[in-house]
């Protein structure tokens, strides 16, 4: 398995080829408007969400992540904005990378910990918080 992988906004039309319907899907089904399709890939593009894939050895996604870090008053927040595919189980269990990364940012401990996220209750937990 590779990654999660954190994709070059560069890269990221290329991508979406592979998984935008599925992105699509998840923002339709799960974000009860508070986002749209377009606007989540604008803001992959200007950088202002991120996009994680899990990845077989030979390149086969088998899941995907959106995050975003937000300013708040008392630092900065990882936000796991998005999150679907094949085997989301395995996905999550990979989310130290991720906040590794964020850490590089200013992270702290996150408020939830990735233990408390998983497959059975993704679809009620689209947006999860963690604080930076």
């Amino acid at each position: 398995m590779i990654g999660p992988v954190l994709i070059a906004k560069e890269n990221v039309p290329v991508i979406l080829q592979a998984i935008g319907t599925d992105i699509e899907d998840v923002v339709d089904t799960f974000t009860m408007g508070y986002c749209t399709y377009n606007q989540v890939v604008l803001e992959l593009y200007n950088a202002q969400r991120q996009l994680w894939i899990l990845a077989t050895d030979d390149m086969h996604i088998q899941g995907w992540l959106v995050t975003k870090l937000l300013n708040i008053a008392f630092g900065r927040r990882l936000v796991l904005d998005l999150f679907g595919g094949k085997d989301v189980d395995l996905l999550l269990s990979h989310l130290e990378k991720v906040e590794d990364w964020a850490k590089q940012y200013g992270a702290t401990e996150p408020s939830r910990t990735r233990d408390q996220v998983s497959a059975r209750n993704y679809a009620s937990m689209v947006s999860i918080t963690f604080v930076i």
